[in-house]
Parts: C-alpha cells; sequence; structure tokens
C-alpha cells in the first residue's frame, strides 16, 4: 500500500513504518498551523449543548494531518467516548481539511458520512446507531460543525466517526492531536479503517499514540435541585438545606467538577454548597432561597437556578404596663406577635385571658404576671411586674373612728364617718359582691341608713375616698 508525504509550509515529520496485520500505520504530517480552542463559554440553562473538546483539550503540539482515500487507503477515522447517562448527539466539529494550503474556499466540497457507533471493550466501533451524508467545505485550517438529521440518544460509551461516502469518493485530510507526544495518553481511543475493516490506532499500530480531532455536539438536561427539612420554621429555629443536585460523572465531557452556591435570601451565600448546610435567620419574615448550580465544559457552561421560599414566623414577646383609677388597675397589653393572653394577678383570683384587663386588690403587694402565645404556635412568654396597692397612714387611723349601729340592724342602722372621708361615698353590697346602695358622702359625720328593701342576712359597708376603699365591714341585718 502507498503511502503519499506531505510538506506544509517547509516542515515534515520524519516517517516510521510499522507492520500490523499488514496494515502500514499511517505517517503523520505536522501542520505548522496553531491550533485555537474555542473558549468563548456561553452561559446557558437546563437543557445544554457543548461540543466536547477532549482530543483538543490534549493537545500538547502542533496538530498532524492524513491523507484518507477508500480504495488504497484509510476509509473512515473514529473517536470514542466513554458515558453513561441520558444526552443526544446532533452533530460533530471535525478538523478535516480538503487542502493544505489553508485558504477558504479554493477546492470545492465533498460529500462525507457522518456515523455514531456503539463501541467494544477496545473502543472499536460495532453496530451503527445512526448517520447522515454531509457536505465538508473547504474552511482553511479550522473546524466545521456537521450535523445529524435528528438527534442521536445515547446512554453508554460511543464512538463518533467521519467516512468516506463511497458514492461521492473523495481525498480529504483528517486531523489529529499531536502522535509525537503521545497526545492519546495511551487511551486507545481512536480508530481507522482500511479497506473496510476496523483497526485501533494504539493497539494494531504499535502504539500509535494520539486522537482524533473529531468533537460531538451533545445535549444534555441538567437540573439543579435541593431540599429543605421546612419551609417555615419559628425565629431561631434553624433549616436544613441538602443539595440533591445528580451531577455527570462523566470526565471526558465535563473538564471541571460542577460547583454550588445557595443564596438564603437574607444576605448570607454558601458557597460551595456541596452537600448539606444548616441556617438559622435572625429575623422573621419571607426569604427567597436560590441554588445555582454550574456544569462545565469545553465551550458551554450550564447553570441551573432552583429558587424556593422560607418562611420565619414571629414569636411571641411578653410586656404590659398599668396605671391606677382608685382600687381598680386598668393594664395594657404591650406584648409583640401575641395572639392569646393569660393575667395572673398574683392574689389568686382566676386568670383573666382579655388583653387589656381592669383588676381591683386589696391592699398590698402583687406580683402580677402575663404569659403571651403567638398565632403559629411557637412559642409561649412571660413577663412579670410588681403593683402595689396601698392608702395613706391617716386612711389607716380615719378607719378606726368608722362605727356602725346599731347591730344586728333592724329597720336602719347609723354610720359615724370622719371628716377623712367626706365627699366619698358608702357602698352596701351582699356576699355575692352585688352593690345594693351606693349613698354619697357629703360633710355630715353621722349617716342613716334604711334598710327597707333589704332582706335579713350579712351584708358588707365599704367606704371609698379618692378612688380608693378605705373601709369595709361585715354587718348583720335582721328584719
Amino acid at each position: 500500500m502507498k503511502k503519499a508525504y506531505i510538506f506544509i509550509l517547509s516542515f515534515f515529520i520524519g516517517i516510521t513504518v510499522i507492520l500490523a496485520q499488514n496494515v502500514v500505520r499511517p505517517h503523520m504530517i505536522t501542520i505548522d498551523q496553531p491550533y485555537e480552542l474555542n473558549k468563548n463559554f456561553n452561559n446557558k440553562t437546563a437543557n445544554c449543548t457543548d461540543t466536547i473538546r477532549y482530543p483538543q483539550s490534549k493537545l500538547t503540539g502542533l496538530v498532524e494531518a492524513d491523507t484518507m482515500d477508500i480504495s488504497t487507503y484509510l476509509g473512515a477515522v473514529s473517536q470514542a467516548y466513554y458515558y453513561s447517562g441520558n444526552g443526544t448527539i446532533i452533530g460533530l466539529s471535525a478538523y478535516v481539511l480538503l487542502d493544505l494550503d489553508g485558504i477558504v474556499g479554493n477546492s470545492p466540497p465533498i460529500t462525507m458520512t457522518i456515523k455514531v457507533y456503539n463501541i467494544d471493550a477496545s473502543n472499536y466501533p460495532t453496530t451503527m446507531i445512526d448517520s447522515a451524508v454531509v457536505q465538508v467545505i473547504d474552511v482553511g485550517f479550522k473546524e466545521q460543525t456537521l450535523m445529524f438529521n435528528s438527534p442521536i440518544a445515547v446512554t453508554d460509551s460511543f464512538a463518533i466517526a467521519l467516512e468516506i461516502n463511497p458514492a461521492f469518493p473523495a481525498n480529504p485530510y483528517y486531523i489529529t492531536n499531536t502522535s509525537a507526544n503521545s497526545d492519546g495518553n495511551s487511551e486507545t481511543l481512536s480508530c481507522v479503517t482500511y479497506l473496510g475493516i476496523w483497526y485501533n490506532a494504539f493497539l494494531d499500530f504499535g502504539g500509535w499514540d494520539m486522537d482524533l480531532m473529531l468533537a460531538p455536539i451533545f445535549t444534555e438536561n441538567f437540573v439543579s435541585s435541593y431540599t429543605l427539612d421546612t419551609n417555615t420554621v419559628c425565629l431561631e429555629d434553624s433549616v436544613l438545606f441538602t443539595n440533591t443536585t445528580m451531577p455527570h460523572n462523566n470526565s471526558m465531557f465535563h473538564p471541571s467538577v460542577n460547583t454550588y452556591s445557595l443564596n438564603l435570601g437574607d444576605l448570607t451565600v454558601v458557597a460551595p454548597f456541596d452537600t448539606n448546610y444548616t441556617h438559622t435567620y435572625g429575623s422573621s419574615g419571607n426569604y427567597s432561597v436560590d441554588l445555582t448550580a454550574t456544569q462545565y465544559g469545553y465551550t458551554t457552561n450550564c447553570i441551573d437556578n432552583n429558587a424556593s421560599s422560607v418562611v420565619v414566623l414571629d414569636t411571641a414577646i411578653a410586656n404590659f404596663g398599668f396605671t391606677q383609677g382608685g382600687v381598680s388597675f386598668m393594664f395594657y397589653d404591650s406584648s409583640l406577635y401575641a395572639n392569646s393572653y393569660s393575667w395572673d394577678f398574683g392574689d389568686s383570683s382566676p386568670l383573666d385571658n382579655s388583653q387589656n384587663p381592669v383588676h381591683t386588690f386589696s391592699i398590698g403587694n402583687y406580683q402580677v404576671c402575663l404569659t403571651v402565645t403567638d398565632t403559629f404556635g411557637c412559642n409561649s412568654n412571660t413577663f412579670c411586674d410588681l403593683v402595689t396597692f396601698s392608702v395613706k397612714i391617716d386612711d389607716y387611723y380615719a378607719a378606726d373612728y368608722v362605727k356602725i349601729y346599731p347591730i344586728p340592724a333592724n329597720k336602719y342602722f347609723n354610720v359615724i364617718i370622719p371628716n377623712n372621708y367626706f365627699d366619698g361615698k358608702m357602698i352596701i353590697t351582699d356576699v355575692l359582691g352585688q352593690q345594693l346602695k351606693s349613698i354619697a358622702i357629703e360633710n355630715q359625720e353621722k349617716v342613716k341608713i334604711l334598710t327597707e328593701g333589704i332582706a335579713s342576712g350579712v351584708y358588707f359597708v365599704s367606704i371609698e375616698h379618692n378612688g380608693v376603699r378605705v373601709f369595709t365591714k361585715r354587718i348583720i341585718i335582721d328584719r
């Protein structure tokens, strides 16, 4: 079998001939033309299309070229890719030349076939999955895009191939990375055909260690996800965030591992967010949480965002104030986020569930406590304050001078009142606290109270002065 040697820009690489299964190992010609890897990244979301430039990423020197001739030499070339998942191949980026002058358009287009194959354990193409007839154009020293008629689904490792179409014979040049520098890394990924039989470049040609510059244009879905142990939490409680994004574990397809950033909506950003993160919000409110996940490619970085919300509920804080009006104390609630109330006045009286109660004390000191709960049941909180109810010292002495007679009373009884209590009032109540009479005390020291309409029994006579109850005594009426 004859092999043509190609001179490009006066640069020539030496030739070595090795026989393997009666096939002459191809002799590559170095193209003295820099290969530029496209580094203009387009960030896209969810549905990611990337040109998998794995062979190009291994390039350490100048690319090499060799001719194709279906009748006497090489009829097809292939490059294997290791994959596991769910993806589609929509085309391939091929570095294939129609001439070696680097001038665009001075050679007519040719017709070739692109294919996708299953591969065996040694990366030989086996069953063809799909193919398309394409037109290859003279684009100079550049790659060109060749598309399939429809997307080709793959779930396992595969090979893409560029083949001469027997119906349209041609002699293009296929391109590899640098075999002289062993850019194939002994991965045995490239194959060529001679007279219709596939040969592995590394295994069958004495360690010809290179890759074909054929890159699949590959599409796969990338969806970020995370979970929250709760999306409604009480203030001061924590939320557990767990990253559940499924990474694509295909090192050929993704030159860097995924990165994750979690914005918690309160000026806190967790990066990297690779596994779990527990967070406690410092104030109540509705927080928008957003996960940004980036899957890195050769020409496209795929970014997906996943947003949710966390509601942080207020917790109750008890507080109150009070004012005194005579013998009564008026309490006013000043709690925060309270929904229910329970007042303990500290005098053995029943609990009061109103928000702003009024309460009457006997003379003394009382520890009054308000317990509140919030609307969502996050917590209960209690606040206590000391309340003191007292009368003036001279009122105590004046009470000693209050006299009631006759006792038991029949049709009436008299009450002797010291002048300290002038302008006050006298109140008659029964044992249930029901008021029967209220008599204004003017400027008289003795007040006569008729018992008409009052049944026989036990009653109480009280004197109020300046809004304060200063005297109470039990009496008996016997009619």
